[in-house]
């Protein structure tokens, strides 16, 4: 009986209009309470129309670094012909009677900081509504819209308290003293493959990694590979958006990777007995793996972003895997006839994410056409579709190459290309640049380590043969 009386008013949204007032008359009588309020308050979360322009007035004084208090608040609002709107000057200096002090302006905050996100929840709540009514709406973009506005409102609240400098020593001592405990020198998350992870240290957390190639180079692959490596011999919880693949060949190339089974004999329907007990021999070590699938095609980068967050707070997962970037979607309002500035705000989007979770993110990409025209098939990192944004985004870029492909026989220093396939590193922003040789198997598109370690230094011990 209660609820029905509720939903039969009209109720007035969630407000602390007296808290509003104080604030606002602290403010200003003390301008250093301005260095509180400028980062936790936002003019949107004040409810009285008159508070929000008088505080956008106070924060554009103080962001230009002018003097905060009754006069010069009162002469910039009339300069921007809006004092009347606030009730005029008596009403500006009537509010400091209200207030004795700033003292409490922390607590004062966090209570309109409250107030507002109710207000924003209901708001969103009712969005949701309007769109459940909405026969073409899909239910799990609304679930989605939800998710992600929940956590948009958190992060305006929720602010990161700044760290001094002995805070952030004695961090990097307990981090020191951690990893040397460990005794390895791979600090970040295993590819498996042990050259990579050399030069890497692994695949390093906030970092946002590219791994791009022309198409039948095997990314995918070799991606899936790293995933199968992390959460099988390490014990790491990933996530993988495919928006190519659909699970069922997501899984084959698994199992094709894992048993060594020739993946064709999955698409032909030749497995025999042999392989069938190959695949039960293994199948505990590919089910109880952590790897958390999602072969949603044309998703956005919202719902990634959304389904991450979901995934990292229920599940722990440590390592984000998109494949690939140039199928990702914006939203509606941010689409353009610009791929490349969509591409820019995905990019950046993706950097944001492994910064906010703390985790690598890596995401396959295509390289453009140019690979094909030129002589040397080496990828650049001009060769990046839509080169600008993911090359300055990415901290760590690597290319795919099997010159064999391309019908190269032999590499410059006699080497045969027959089986072999290169990891360029073409951007590391901590660290070496190299190319690391590993072992291709077609059968089962997978990768494995050379027993030598990289084409550069295999091309150094022949020059120094060549000095003897």
């Amino acid at each position: 009986m209660k609820n029905d009386n509720i939903n039969s008013q009209v109720l007035t949204p969630p407000n602390a209009l007296d808290f509003e007032d104080v604030i606002i008359g602290a403010l200003l009588l003390e301008e250093q309470a301005m260095v509180e309020a400028a980062d936790k308050l936002k003019p949107q979360m004040f409810y009285s129309a008159s508070n929000r322009l008088i505080y956008e007035v106070m924060l554009n004084l103080f962001n230009d670094g002018n003097p905060i208090d009754i006069i010069t608040v009162v002469n910039a609002l009339r300069k921007v012909g809006k004092i009347d709107e606030v009730g005029g000057a008596y009403h500006i200096t009537n509010l400091t009677n209200r207030v004795a002090s700033s003292a409490n302006i922390e607590y004062h905050i966090a209570i309109i900081s409250e107030k507002y996100l109710k207000r924003e929840l209901i708001k969103a709540c009712r969005e949701a509504e309007r769109a459940c009514y909405d026969e073409g709406e899909d239910v799990f973009d609304v679930i989605s819209k939800v998710d992600l506005k929940k956590d948009e409102l958190l992060s305006e609240v929720i602010t990161k308290r700044e760290i001094t400098n002995e805070e952030l020593f004695k961090e990097s001592l307990i981090h020191f003293e951690t990893s040397r405990n460990k005794k390895s020198e791979i600090t970040g998350i295993e590819s498996g493959f042990s050259d990579l992870d050399r030069i890497t240290a692994g695949w390093q957390k906030t970092d946002l990694i590219i791994i791009a190639a022309r198409p039948a180079m095997g990314k995918t692959s070799f991606v899936i590979q790293c995933v199968l490596n992390a959460a099988k011999d390490f014990s790491r919880k990933v996530a993988f958006f495919s928006l190519e693949m659909n699970n069922r060949q997501l899984m084959n190339k698994q199992i094709s990777i894992t048993t060594e089974i020739p993946l064709e004999n999955f698409r032909k329907n030749r497995l025999s007995e042999f392989d069938f007990q190959k695949i039960h021999r293994k199948a505990g070590e590919i089910s109880n793996s952590k790897i958390f699938w999602d072969d949603t095609s044309a998703i956005s980068i919202t719902e990634i972003k959304a389904k991450a967050k979901k995934l990292h707070r229920r599940e722990g997962i440590e390592l984000i895997v998109i494949d690939y970037m140039q199928l990702i979607t914006t939203p509606a309002k941010s689409r353009s006839n610009n791929r490349e500035q969509e591409i820019a705000l995905i990019s950046r989007s993706l950097k944001a994410l492994a910064k906010d979770l703390d985790l690598p993110v890596i995401v396959l990409s295509q390289l453009s056409r140019n690979v094909e025209s030129r002589a040397n098939k080496t990828p650049l990192l001009s060769d990046l579709r839509e080169s600008g944004s993911i090359e300055q985004d990415a901290d760590l870029v690597l290319f795919l190459h099997r010159p064999e492909y391309y019908g190269q026989t032999e590499y410059p220093n006699g080497i045969s290309t027959a089986g072999k396939a290169e990891v360029i590193i073409a951007k590391h922003r901590n660290g070496a640049t190299d190319d690391i040789m590993l072992n291709w198997i077609g059968e089962t598109t997978s990768f494995k380590d050379l027993d030598y370690l990289s084409i550069n230094e295999i091309n150094n011990q022949q020059e120094e043969t060549k000095i003897f």
